[in-house]
């Protein structure tokens, strides 16, 4: 008993004594608490969107009662075997088919891009059982002209009340926006398509002007049957359609796939994130550890004062260890804190990119396991580098004596020529060896930050160049759909022979499967001059026996280069050897390339039918495709529907005229009720022509903003890092070497004398410090990246690094930690012979 009230009492000394400490050392105690709370905050916040981010898409699915697979298709290629197989499938709960209107050639233009991908339009007054959106900031329009949009599409400029077009070569149709909806399905570009909402009255006007298709929706028991459940269905309706070129036309997406594509914005904000994080907190453990050393360097005396007066070495260890813990564990609470006020922001500005709402709970239980997990390492850093203090004897300690004193060569002898300030100055930066190691390793790590938050802005942010060759698809300036039964290579020439023209491809996209895997397929008449596509191991395809597979399907096939892979395609299978490893982020890496014979091995008679134009450089985009336009008669003008109705009765008899006679080309004009109906044939050639640049813009925004939140983040706090780093080691070196100072002071040097010596004495390790931090930056900011984005389909990231760019950053670094260092060294001014002399 008695035992126990002594350790109670010691105890109680040692915090009286670590409170004291704390409040003689209150700026530094409060940098210090300042970055243990970043710390834990960063933690936390990454932590909380990793874990809750998958919740919130479940949670917000089953709030709306989401389909889990989706399947659409040609009306006409719907069966009734399909509907039994549905209900005889026991994972199965229920199931839904409805009819939607699918407009798969069609484009939506807005400010800043252009968005094209399938769009699905349901009737919003006779929602089935699945999907329940609720429409939300509904506006008054007139019903046939209202159209509800998924709430991603705020995120493009569009607002209530506004228009919206949808459009191809031919035909467009505008709508007013009534309202927005949140959806878990089809609610975001990058899950393959957006669903849209009309009322009655438009829905019926369209359906009659496109006609119909069919949605199967599908809701399992379990969520993890939906994957088998989806591609078992589609093996099903392969085996039992009738036509394939109608098989062709079914596509769809299945629960994972989805919920991947609402996620995996967050998960890499957050995974950047929570690195970032690691990486203050390691510069905090360092900071810590110089901390105390200095502080016992410090207070030798005070040391030996407690030896004499009967102080046991764990209790003076204690006051060490004691004043970092309590500055930990208030640090942490204001972490947790701070975690609860930016977890929700920067959940709700992720989430934004994919039209949910963030919600997150209380969740004290991680709180406390991250808190207590850098409370435990920081008490064990603290009470090793607290150990030290057991060296010094009060004898020693008392003498300040040889354990203190340095005997080591003097590299900057003061009588040599030169400026004295800057002698003493590198004088100083040799006799503060562990000081200098500390600040290199730290500045190295908030270099590393800043440079890796630097290259992802340049190369995601303000350019797409990085971003086009992630797609792993080949987005040249314009591409150009050319019709079925048309010769694409007549169409190639002719555009070819247009100013302004680089270089023209030919190329095409189909769907098929590699050993059962459900995949895109890519293929190009000429890989040679391909400026996006690119393969990081082995080469592209040339024979018709060779393909090429992403790192992603390589992973998950366990194949290498040279082995085989069987490619099947409407019922046709080819066995191809692999030639090349890519990458590619659309489909989830689920792409492969043929050749142009390798691919009619497996649909005979095919022809590719894209045109790839790539622009000379100066040559307007827009401008080019309005000049491609009118050349192939596809230039819109607002007409009647009646005149409209007439073009298309002619135009059907002038293709049967020109395939009876064998005419290739011509030109016509036809009076009809007192309307003239001209045109060209040249406008039977092209379906579409799409704008790749604008196109990857819109495909691309959400990461933009995402990173764009990120970075700057990380650009900001690695500022306020090397403010709190440089402020505590100025203060320290003042603390330390006041008596230094202040003698100088008095012999005649100024205080902007005795700032440039601090400063300077400061700046190599600084500058190598960032010279480091860049080198580390340049050679794992690829592998981390591509860690980071191996979910999406990633498997070789390398950044096109601008030397010029890097050696930039590394100044900015260096010259703010200047004026960082100047301003705080002003405090030299304070010190006075006097005072020393008096105290």
């Amino acid at each position: 008993m008695k035992r126990l009230k002594m350790k109670w009492s010691e105890k109680k000394r040692s915090f009286r004594i670590a409170c004291l400490n704390m409040k003689r050392r209150k700026g530094a105690t409060i940098s210090l608490g300042i970055m243990i709370s970043i710390v834990v905050m960063f933690l936390l916040v990454g932590t909380k969107i990793m874990l809750d981010i998958n919740s919130n898409f479940d949670r917000q699915a089953e709030e709306i009662h989401s389909a889990h697979d989706s399947i659409i298709m040609m009306k006409k290629s719907y069966q009734e075997s399909f509907t039994t197989y549905l209900q005889e499938d026991t994972r199965i709960e229920e199931f839904e088919v409805k009819d939607v209107v699918m407009l798969g050639d069609a484009h939506i233009t807005y400010d800043g891009g252009l968005l094209s991908t399938y769009f699905l339009f349901e009737n919003l007054e006779e929602q089935g059982k699945m999907n329940q959106v609720k429409i939300e900031e509904k506006c008054i329009v007139s019903p046939e002209e209202a159209i509800y949009l998924p709430m991603v599409m705020k995120t493009k400029g569009f607002k209530a009340g506004e228009t919206i077009t949808f459009e191809n070569d031919v035909w467009s149709k505008t709508y007013t926006i009534a309202g927005f909806f949140r959806s878990t399905n089809f609610g975001i570009e990058n899950s393959g398509g957006l669903r849209f909402y009309l009322n009655k009255e438009g829905y019926k006007k369209l359906y009659l002007e496109k006609g119909l298709s069919t949605e199967v929706l599908i809701r399992c028991k379990d969520t993890k049957d939906t994957t088998p459940v989806y591609n078992e269905f589609q093996t099903f309706i392969k085996e039992h359609m009738q036509n394939m070129n109608e098989y062709n036309a079914v596509w769809g997406c299945e629960y994972y796939l989805m919920k991947t594509a609402y996620t995996f914005m967050g998960l890499m904000g957050a995974a950047v994130i929570m690195g970032f994080a690691f990486i203050i907190a390691i510069i905090t453990l360092l900071v810590i550890r110089f901390q105390i050393h200095n502080n016992i360097d410090h207070s030798i005396q005070k040391i030996g004062i407690l030896g004499a007066l009967g102080y046991q070495s764990r209790e003076i260890v204690s006051v060490f260890s004691l004043e970092y813990f309590v500055t930990g564990v208030v640090g942490a609470i204001i972490g947790i804190g701070l975690s609860y006020i930016v977890t929700p922001a920067f959940g709700s500005a992720l989430m934004n990119s994919n039209g949910l709402r963030w919600s997150s709970n209380m969740a004290i239980g991680m709180d406390l396991l991250i808190s207590v997990g850098i409370l435990f390492i920081v008490g064990m850093i603290t009470r090793l580098s607290a150990g030290r203090a057991k060296q010094y004897s009060p004898q020693v300690a008392l003498t300040q004596g040889m354990k203190n004193h340095s005997f080591r060569k003097n590299h900057f002898p003061l009588d040599k020529k030169g400026s004295l300030t800057f002698h003493l100055a590198g004088k100083e930066w040799f006799q503060l060896k562990k000081q200098n190691i500390m600040v290199v390793l730290c500045i190295a790590g908030v270099t590393f930050a800043t440079v890796f938050a630097c290259l992802l802005y340049t190369s995601f942010v303000s350019d797409i160049w990085l971003l086009k060759k992630m797609l792993g698809m080949e987005l040249a300036d314009i591409q150009v759909k050319v019709e079925n039964q048309v010769d694409p290579y007549e169409v190639q020439k002719e555009i070819a022979a247009m100013d302004g023209v680089r270089k023209t491809n030919i190329g095409g996209v189909a769907s098929a499967y590699v050993d059962q895997i459900a995949v895109t397929v890519n293929t190009y008449e000429n890989y040679d001059i391909l400026e996006t596509e690119n393969v990081y191991e082995g080469r592209f395809c040339e024979y018709d026996n060779e393909v090429v597979i992403t790192g992603v399907m390589a992973k998950q096939l366990h194949k290498s280069i040279g082995d085989v892979v069987s490619v099947s395609i409407q019922g046709i299978t080819y066995e191809y050897i692999i030639t090349g490893i890519t990458q590619a982020m659309s489909d989830s890496g689920r792409v492969i390339k043929l050749t142009k014979e390798g691919f009619k091995k497996l649909v005979p008679g095919a022809e590719l039918q894209e045109c790839y134009i790539y622009l000379e450089k100066g040559v307007s985009r827009k401008e080019f495709i309005q000049e491609l336009k009118e050349y192939f008669g596809l230039k819109k003008e607002k007409k009647t529907e009646q005149y409209e109705r007439y073009k298309e009765i002619a135009e059907e008899k002038i293709r049967t005229m020109m395939a009876i006679y064998g005419v290739t080309e011509l030109d016509y004009s036809i009076c009809v009720d007192g309307q003239i109906i001209s045109g060209n044939s040249r406008s039977y050639k092209i379906h579409e022509v799409i704008d790749v640049y604008e196109t990857g813009q819109s495909v691309m925004s959400s990461i933009q903003s995402m990173l764009r939140i990120v970075t700057l983040a990380i650009v900001f706090v690695t500022g306020g890092i090397i403010l709190l780093l440089l402020t505590m080691i100025i203060r320290m070196l003042l603390l330390r070497k006041r008596k230094q100072y202040g003698i100088l002071r008095s012999m005649g040097y100024t205080t902007k004398e005795l700032m440039i010596q601090i400063a300077a004495s400061l700046l190599p390790s600084v500058i190598i410090g960032v010279i480091t931090g860049t080198i580390f930056c340049c050679f794992l900011a690829g592998p981390i990246t591509t860690k980071i984005l191996s979910a999406a389909g990633i498997s070789n990231m390398q950044f096109a690094v601008s030397p010029f760019k890097i050696i930039l950053v590394g100044v900015f670094i260096v010259l703010f930690a200047f004026i960082i260092a100047m301003l705080q060294a002003r405090k030299v001014r304070k010190l006075s012979a006097y005072e020393l002399l008096t105290e």
